[in-house]
């Protein structure tokens, strides 16, 4: 399966990965080129951006955000690529009923372990603009390349760090507008199981990439900054700062 997917991106200088479950930049920046090819603006998501930036986390998935209108496009550009669909969707655990995230709108495997998954901007950068190709039309300090110098480097038990200028390029969401979604994320699903997964997350933010001194928590929202703030001072009980959270954005689209 890996190796029709490496061929369509021309990557076949790197024949020590074809036919193995590597999940690595080059396979990332695989399926970036393969949407980008089709036209359809993606930035990568999930665990694997997690490593990018410096927090240790494992890796099953190759997750990509892309605009609402663009989920059916995105599956045809990675049809016939040497990825397989979902034949046990009982049994998967890329969209068990019980998964402790939201699911992707749609994937694909490249093994029975590891998937390649599509989720829409509406479910998880909706307070973005919408994402477009250029690098020149996206929101910058917002949207960054995986390669960008402010990115920590590869270190030992502390994820992949920053791409080493990979081709295709591969975009992915700024420290700040990380944690900005999933404060956002977690206010839209207080109350409801979600929630524990996000306040993971941002715990993860700060301990690993606050922790390293790589957060600008000035460009937050204002809402998100106190949120986060407070958190961090342990102002308050944390049950009653996610009522305040929740209560802050009540009334508006979040």
């Amino acid at each position: 399966m890996m190796s029709a997917l490496f061929e369509a991106d021309s990557l076949r200088s790197n024949q020590h990965l074809l036919n193995t479950t590597i999940i690595d930049e080059k396979l990332v920046a695989s399926i970036s080129g393969l949407l980008n090819r089709s036209k359809i603006p993606c930035v990568l998501w999930g665990n694997y951006l997690l490593t990018i930036h410096g927090v240790p986390s494992i890796v099953d998935s190759i997750d990509f955000i892309v605009p609402d209108g663009n989920i059916a496009a995105s599956v045809l550009a990675l049809q016939n690529q040497g990825l397989g669909s979902c034949t046990e969707p009982k049994s998967c655990t890329a969209i068990a009923e019980r998964r402790p995230s939201p699911p992707p709108a749609a994937h694909f495997h490249i093994d029975s372990d590891f998937t390649v998954s599509i989720y829409k901007q509406s479910s998880a950068l909706w307070f973005l603009p919408n994402l477009k190709l250029s690098s020149k039309s996206s929101s910058p300090p917002n949207i960054i390349l995986a390669s960008d110098s402010q990115l920590p480097p590869p270190r030992l038990g502390r994820g992949h760090g920053k791409f080493q200028n990979s081709t295709p390029q591969v975009y992915i969401p700024s420290a700040h507008c990380l944690l900005e979604a999933y404060i956002r994320l977690l206010a839209r699903t207080h109350g409801h199981r979600y929630e524990f997964f996000w306040m993971a997350m941002i715990t993860y933010i700060e301990e690993y990439v606050d922790g390293d001194g790589l957060l600008d928590e000035a460009s937050l929202e204002a809402r998100c900054r106190a949120f986060y703030s407070a958190l961090k001072a342990c102002e308050k009980p944390v049950a009653l700062l996610l009522e305040d959270l929740e209560a802050s954005f009540a009334g508006t689209e979040n």
